[in-house]
């Protein structure tokens, strides 16, 4: 404030321009800020009185200095408002009022405290205006001078101030920071964090009250006015500090009841000043009239002091309250909250894989152990000041890495937001939801902020469980954790048993990840590894500098093995009722030492001497320490006993090595029961009944592996080693040493495929539960099943493939035994074989070993005799048979008869083995072979549209119900149950390029966008339109979605938003029937009932050209090809005509075929397939729907066609096996380089110019599936291997590749020759394929390694090698060059050196009549 005593004084018009800014600057800021509700009208008030406030007085130079001293503390109260004002109009205190008002809403009755700052501002305003009002009136009358003139703004008469009731001030509320932001003190933090926030608060609480000053201003020297003023006053202030201290008293129950709550100390300290406050106040009042009036005055200024000091202690409560305003904020929303939550966390799958470990991983150290680790991990976590955010806990099988993590998940999950995840192995399924599943149990941890962070992370990202896990673990963990700013407590992260992740380089992964983020992220994150020292990861680890706990350095465990060891060895000999005196000090001591600090060597040692007799067998496990050095020596020690006691019985140790090899590498789940089925009918069980096999098994052969293997009391449940560790030493050879108990994992899988073929060849029949009634479904009878469908053969049935293919490496021919085996299977009892699957509820998995099956089939039949190949044509055929009727097979094992074999083509390899069972036979009408039929579904109404992701692993259909559905593809199975869509029919469905989204539009006139996971509607419908959805698009990048109606128009909408996007597209007379984005985005092309096709701008939202005329109907369908060259409409006109997007015309004529054409679906109820290029038809029409056919749909691959009808079906075809008859061979678009014929003439092959090879059927003159696309250069002439199953092509692409004949797809990866081929020819028995170079050298392939075997380089220098060509007896091969020269081979099968160079013999030595010095020139 300026002294207006000691400087000069300004003139009227400078302090009138500084009032005037003043008072425009609060108007300004009180008018342009958001104030919450309560307090508007407060605000208002203050902006009338700004408005009404005065000017400087015209004659104010010559008047009193007590007229200047009222003036200047005006002109400083006009400052401290808008000083205030503007301060309350910030963004944090903005938020602050918000929060306080909604507390206030809840709790109390008094007025907010942003209204309290108004009447406080406005209050002051009035005081100083009253007392230069007073001071003018007294210059008036001293001075006689003309009457003061009013400004502008109006009269100095203000109301006065009511003094006498001071603002109330809000006793409840919160501090600046959001709720989020408050933050939670613990510990030592607690009072370095309360100093310095409380004084600040303190100083913003004496400058906002300052304004109290004013009252006293208002009190006269002396009089009854006063006194009677200062009673008043006081009375207030003695009420006040009653219901402050009623209200702390309240609080600081609650405070007290909190140990170590951060507000309890400072609620006694504000009691304490306001008691005082208190009895000052009453001291006053009961003070005689005399005494209060001779000391009016000091006691004014006392009582100011008083309310001052109240004020400041409001203020204060406010602060401290707010440090549990959030609590009581999640208690008020806790419903609200929790179904949020939920919701969210689903989002996240199933967490409790992750923090659920087996047997072992659930396990904690026992009391008392593990203490000084444990000890130094709790301090890495609670000091924020250790830099380092990870720590990584290193020991060999048995150490105890995964106990350490439990118990220190167990310690942390109430202190701190914990999270672990286990990983194990084999079950690599699961191992891509580690981030998911740390984060689901973070999302239910108790630390609001943390669990806020990451549950706002998934609302924003709620696909995160179908992300990859760089993005997973950004979006779950570092987004989240980079707000934690203010966090002080540590949030834990554990990961346990990383070496068991399926594979390395995952597990490198997430080591990386950790590494690349981890810096980044707020001390108080941490996290916990456990793994083996295992070298990858090792070295990985090692080029961090993270903290370490090796606990092969570790310090001696002696004494937490001894308290371990001691305890449970006594619960042993009570269990027991051994002698006290049993286990000596002594033997304690020697299994602590044995032990050598591994944890679970002493755990499952204690398992192993708890049964059988304790005493003998601790006698047995010291006789020889030597032998101990780990956990493999103790997993040796009890397999070596165990092969001890039957090493004089070799059918008993064969037996035992057997059932230890089942468990190693069965596929799935094995019984004691399915053991004694598999084993039992060996010579050792001769008249032994089942049970008493399955006793023999646990009582006898096993007893001793007791320790190592748990065996359920109930022999039907599961068996399992004990731990992973246990199979790793069992199949590692090296670990073994040469042992009986080593497990060859290849041969025991041979072993048991022979095992499983043959069970099933006994077991398996015809009808195998006997049932009556062809309808009976597997649901219905499974008691039945039970009593005529033993374990044995139902494993078996689930086994058998894996244990055939895994059991026969690629590399070696399956043995002869073996190949026999599974062709009688094969063709006496696969569809017996499919019964027990149905019964058991597991055609999906059936499908998947057939379609497995059949890959290994075809990867072996390269070295397999020509019997073998029939195996391949019969798998073939089993594949469409469940894949074309898998619906009716799962549904009851005797469908497989009535509902699928029946209609099995009569001239397929499955017929003519099976075709006795069908229990109807056609003589007329069926088709011969499979047609492209894959599967048909009934879907319960007539399909009105059909599209497929574009991953290809889903079907979507739209009916004429409202309804949408997804199918699989690869079963037909239902994926999802229909959803009502739409009230009327759904007209137009399409995908989002990632497959997220799925669009539906209907004749409801709007869109709806849908979650194509989980069927769930995604926002408001999109509405528009006046009448029908025809056709929608979404545009190739997603961003846009389009629609075509019935209103003639087209429109564009955001897809994510749910907005319309531009102005509608006119320009069509009539309804828009069909509309297409090319596939680089930049046109849009419709079609229309007004026959014309447009093609748009979508970004300008303008038409580009003409109308594109030439239909003389309705333009139904449009669509562009894959490059964006051509547009195809298909029109009621019964064409299809080609447009170039460019040029606007048309391309030739158009395309007739349907007797009514809708696009390439028609409906005369058959789908036509047509060449774009030739413009041709390709085959015959497919046929198989009874109604007219309303949509179709490629797959993402092109490979198969899905179409959807008024028949109420969808069927799903294979464009590749269709018989498309010409009357010529016309199917390359480029010339014919070569011609070749396979063995047996049924097929011939023709090479073109344009890098691709086609098949042909000689007998109907037809083309067999697409062109074989895959080299990159010309062909040379191609040829059949003797069988006519392959066909070997070399290019000048410097590959050859091999196809298989019949189904035209190429096997393996190409061999790179690294040299231009010029032409090829398989030997007579078809282990050799030589290939010829453009640099006159041959190159000798084995067909079955695919290698190269040999080089055959010709004397001299001849160019390229022309033909080759091998002798009737394979002997010979002959090979001519570019030059005319013939070079002939001898004996070309014993070269089998790799790259080794070989001289070939002139040809004139076989021909003695022609001269020794002549080549054969030509």
């Amino acid at each position: 404030m300026s002294d207006l005593k000691n400087t000069r004084t300004p003139s009227n018009e400078t302090l009138n321009e500084k009032i005037q800014s003043l008072k425009e600057d609060i108007q300004l800021t009180t008018q342009n800020t958001e104030w919450p509700p309560g307090s508007v009208d407060a605000a208002e008030d203050l902006m009338k009185t700004v408005k009404s406030c005065p000017t400087v007085p015209s004659y104010f130079p010559s008047v009193s200095h007590e007229l200047k001293l009222a003036l200047d503390k005006y002109i400083h109260v006009l400052e401290d408002v808008s000083t205030r004002v503007k301060d309350a109009s910030s963004k944090p205190r903005k938020q602050q009022w918000k929060i306080l008002a909604r507390l206030k809403s809840m709790t109390s009755k008094h007025p907010s405290k942003c209204t309290l700052l108004f009447k406080t501002c406005q209050a002051d305003l009035l005081a100083s205006v009253n007392a230069l009002n007073e001071c003018t009136e007294k210059e008036r009358d001293k001075t006689h001078d003309e009457p003061y003139e009013a400004s502008s703004h109006g009269s100095l008469q203000l109301a006065p101030a009511n003094d006498s009731q001071p603002p109330e001030s809000i006793i409840m509320g919160t501090a600046a920071p959001a709720l989020n932001q408050v933050p939670k003190l613990h510990g030592a933090q607690q009072t370095a964090y309360r100093g310095p926030v409380r004084q600040e608060m303190l100083n913003a609480a004496r400058t906002t009250f300052k304004a109290l000053d004013v009252a006293s201003s208002s009190i006269p020297v002396a009089g009854n006015f006063t006194m009677d003023k200062n009673d008043d006053l006081a009375k207030d202030l003695g009420g006040q500090t009653a219901r402050l201290l009623e209200l702390l008293d309240k609080f600081n129950e609650r405070s007290n009841a909190i140990e170590g709550h951060v507000t309890a100390e400072r609620v006694q300290e504000l009691q304490g000043e306001l008691r005082d406050i208190q009895t000052k106040v009453t001291s006053w009042t009961l003070s005689g009239r005399f005494k209060k009036a001779f000391s009016a005055r000091e006691q004014a200024d006392a009582l100011m002091e008083h309310r001052a000091d109240i004020q400041t202690a409001q203020e204060e409560m406010q602060f401290l309250v707010s440090l549990d305003i959030h609590d009581m904020v999640v208690e008020l929303k806790s419903a609200e909250l929790q179904k949020e939550k939920r919701r969210l966390l689903k989002c996240l799958g199933d967490g409790k894989y992750g923090a659920q470990g087996n047997m072992l991983e659930d396990a904690v150290c026992f009391p008392g152990t593990r203490v000084a680790i444990l000890d130094r991990v709790d301090r890495w976590i609670k000091d924020p000041s250790i830099n380092n955010r990870v720590l990584w806990i290193s020991g060999m099988a048995g150490r105890g890495k995964s106990t350490i993590a439990s118990t220190v998940f167990h310690g942390w999950k109430t202190g701190a937001s914990c999270a672990i995840f286990h990983f194990r192995r084999g079950q690599s399924a699961l191992n891509p939801r580690v981030f998911c599943a740390l984060a689901r149990q973070l999302g239910e941890s108790l630390d609001p902020e943390v669990k806020g962070a990451v549950l706002e992370s998934v609302k924003r990202h709620e696909d995160i469980a179908d992300k990859r896990l760089e993005e997973q673990f950004e979006t779950l963990f570092v987004t989240p954790f980079s707000k934690l700013t203010n966090h002080s407590r540590p949030t834990l992260l554990i990961i346990d048993a990383l070496d068991e992740c399926n594979h390395t380089k995952d597990a490198i992964d997430f080591i990386n990840l950790i590494h690349r983020h981890s810096s980044s992220l707020h001390p108080n994150i941490r996290f916990l590894l456990t793994s083996r020292p295992e070298l990858p990861l090792v070295r990985t680890i090692g080029l961090r500098s993270w903290l370490t706990e090796d606990l092969e350095l570790a310090p001696d465990a002696s004494n937490d093995l001894d308290i371990f060891l001691q305890q449970k060895l006594l619960d042993i000999r009570q269990e027991h009722s051994i002698e006290e005196s049993w286990p000596s000090s002594e033997d304690i001591a020697r299994l602590v030492a044995m032990s050598q600090g591994l944890f679970q060597w002493a755990r499952t040692a204690i398992t192993y001497l708890g049964e059988g007799s304790p005493p003998a067998r601790l006698r047995m496990l010291l006789k020889d320490p030597g032998k101990w050095s780990g956990l493999d020596e103790l997993y040796q020690h009890i397999l070596q006993k165990a092969f001890h006691n039957v090493r004089l019985e070799p059918t008993r140790k064969e037996l035992l090595c057997s059932v230890l090899g089942a468990l190693s590498v069965s596929p799935v789940p094995i019984s004691l029961e399915v053991i004694a089925g598999l084993f039992g009918d060996q010579d050792i069980f001769e008249g032994v009944e089942p049970p008493d096999v399955i006793q023999f098994l646990r009582n006898d052969l096993l007893v001793d592996l007791s320790s190592l293997l748990f065996i359920p009391a109930v022999p039907t449940e599961p068996m399992q080693l004990m731990h992973t560790s246990v199979r790793d030493l069992m199949v590692s050879q090296t670990r073994c040493e040469g042992q009986i108990y080593y497990i060859d994992i290849t041969q025991h899988h041979r072993r048991l495929a022979t095992l499983c073929l043959r069970k099933m060849m006994s077991a398996l029949k015809h009808n195998m539960c006997d049932l009556r009634h062809a309808w009976q479904l597997s649901s219905d009878i499974q008691d039945i099943v039970e009593q005529n469908l033993s374990r044995t053969t139902r494993y078996c049935c689930l086994a058998w493939s894996a244990h055939l293919t895994k059991g026969n490496d690629t590399q070696d021919a399956i043995c002869t035994q073996q190949l026999t085996e599974l062709k009688s299977f094969t063709e006496e009892k696969v569809l017996f074989w499919l019964e027990v699957m149905s019964l058991i509820g597991a055609i999906s998995e059936a499908i998947r070993m057939v379609k497995g099956l059949r890959q290994w089939l075809l990867q072996q039949h390269l070295s397999q005799p020509p019997e073998f190949h029939l195996l391949v044509t019969l798998w073939s055929d089993v594949e469409r048979l469940v894949t074309m009727f898998a619906l009716p097979i799962a549904a009851g094992p005797l469908h497989i008869y009535t509902s699928a074999l029946s209609f099995c083509p009569k001239e397929t390899e499955l017929w003519r083995c099976y075709g006795a069972y069908a229990p109807v036979k056609y003589l007329k009408g069926m088709s011969r072979k499979w047609d492209s039929t894959l599967w048909t579904r009934y879907v319960g109404s007539s399909v009105q549209a059909v599209a497929w992701s574009p991953d290809g692993e889903g079907i979507a259909v739209g009916t004429f119900g409202g309804s949408l559905q997804l199918f699989d593809p690869q079963y037909g199975e239902a994926i999802s149950e229909p959803f009502d869509a739409h009230y009327r029919p759904v007209t137009t469905i399409c995908f989002s390029p990632d497959g997220k989204l799925l669009a539906s539009g209907s004749r409801s006139n709007i869109i709806r966008l849908w979650d194509s996971h989980s069927g769930e509607p995604i926002g408001e419908p999109l509405e528009g339109h006046d009448r029908s959805i025809n056709s929608i698009c979404f545009s190739p990048n997603g961003q846009f979605l389009a629609s075509g109606s019935h209103d003639n128009t087209i429109r564009l909408w955001d897809p994510y938003s749910a907005k319309a996007v531009g102005i509608p597209l006119k320009g069509h007379d009539r309804s828009v029937t069909s509309i297409c984005f090319s596939p680089d985005g930049k046109f849009l092309a419709s079609g229309s009932h007004d026959n014309t096709v447009r093609l748009w701008d979508p970004h300008a939202w303008v038409p580009i050209g003409r109308p594109l005329e030439g239909h003389d109907g309705s333009v139904n369908s449009v669509a562009f090809s894959p490059d964006g060259k051509l547009i195809a409409s298909g029109s009621r006109d019964m064409t299809i005509q080609f447009w170039d997007p460019h040029s606007g015309e048309a391309i030739d004529d158009p395309l007739y075929g349907h007797s009514q054409v809708l696009a390439s679906a028609s409906e005369d109820n058959t789908i036509r397939l047509w060449d774009t290029h030739s413009r041709s038809r390709i085959g015959q029409p497919l046929r198989g729907h009874n109604y007219r056919i309303i949509s179709v749909c490629f797959s993402p691959n092109g490979k198969s066609l899905v179409s959807g009808s008024d028949d109420d079906t969808i069927r799903l075809w294979d464009t590749d096996s269709e018989d498309r008859t010409n009357e010529s061979l016309m199917g390359h678009n480029h010339w014919i380089s070569s011609v070749c014929f396979s063995p047996n003439g049924k097929l011939l092959a023709s090479v073109s110019s344009n890098n691709t090879i086609q098949l042909w059927n000689t007998e109907s003159g037809s083309p067999i599936g697409q062109a074989l696309v895959g080299h990159s250069n010309w062909i040379a002439p191609v040829s059949f291997s003797p069988d006519g199953q392959l066909l070997a092509s070399g290019s000048y692409d410097r590959t050859v590749r091999l196809w298989d004949a019949h189904s035209g797809e190429a096997i393996g990866e190409p061999l790179n020759s690294g040299e231009i081929l010029s032409s090829v020819c398989f030997s007579p028995d078809g282990k050799l394929l030589a290939s010829g170079t453009d640099e006159d050298d041959i190159l000798l392939w084995d067909t079955h390694s695919r290698d190269v075997i040999g080089r055959l380089n010709p004397v001299g220098n001849h160019g390229e090698v022309t033909s080759l060509c091998f002798s009737p007896d394979g002997k010979l091969l002959a090979s001519g060059f570019i030059d005319g020269f013939i070079q002939i081979w001898d004996d070309c099968h014993r070269y089998t050196t790799p790259a080794s160079f070989y001289r070939g013999i002139e040809f004139y030595s076989l021909l003695p009549r022609l001269r020794a010095s002549r080549r054969l020139e030509l």
